[in-house]
């Protein structure tokens, strides 16, 4: 399939299976060059996902610069200098020292840097994120802390097999919870609940996604 209708697939199952509310389609390119970044932009697509800081530094020169810029992987606080302030929307803040070095450089360049809390719902060490009976004060860290603006959460559904999605489920419900709990708190600017990838977006849609990240089923 092209890539034009690999998108519209994806628009047609946000629209199906979440017909009432907004959701944001983050694009993912890592791997990806800018000759096959940069169409996405005509297809209306304008959000893009990159999991490494040190790939993007090595194409952003060529990825249109319209674009709104996601940091979806791993982050370390060494890394983060590079990424202001093009970034958009930081997905993957999992610590206290990670919001810290955002916030003082964005109080150098007098940003306001939106970030997720990634949660880590599935408990598997091998992937990044806070665990859920620390996110309560990592959200206190982050909301107090200058020059960051905390805007929702972020989950990772465990790796399992085809048969085996209803991980993926128990982690988003999970996720939502937990993201129901905090809006009430920090109020209409708690907004962003970033859940599903290619393999599982569908899951996540109806586990209440407002925004999904999909490379592979786009590039494909």
């Amino acid at each position: 399939m092209s890539l034009f209708e690999n998108v519209q697939r994806v628009r047609g199952d946000i629209a199906a299976l979440a017909p009432d509310r907004s959701v944001t389609l983050v694009a993912v390119t890592k791997t990806r060059t800018a000759q096959q970044i940069n169409p996405l932009w005509e297809l209306g697509v304008r959000d893009i996902g990159e999991n490494r800081v040190q790939e993007w530094t090595g194409k952003q020169d060529q990825v249109l610069a319209q674009f709104r810029l996601h940091q979806i992987g791993q982050l370390q606080t060494n890394k983060v200098k590079y990424l202001l302030p093009r970034v958009e929307l930081i997905h993957s803040v999992d610590r206290a020292a990670l919001v810290d070095q955002i916030s003082v450089l964005a109080q150098r360049q007098a940003l306001c840097v939106r970030i997720l809390l990634q949660v880590n719902t599935a408990r598997e060490p091998q992937k990044g994120g806070v665990a859920p009976e620390q996110l309560m004060e990592l959200a206190d860290h982050a909301a107090q802390s200058p020059g960051v603006r905390l805007c929702g959460l972020m989950c990772v559904a465990p790796l399992n097999d085809d048969a085996q999605l209803s991980g993926a489920q128990a982690a988003f419900c999970q996720a939502r919870e937990w993201f129901d709990r905090l809006k009430s708190q920090y109020g209409p600017a708690f907004d962003t609940l970033s859940m599903g990838m290619s393999r599982d977006y569908r899951i996540a849609l109806s586990c209440g996604s407002t925004m999904i990240r999909v490379g592979t089923s786009l590039f494909r």
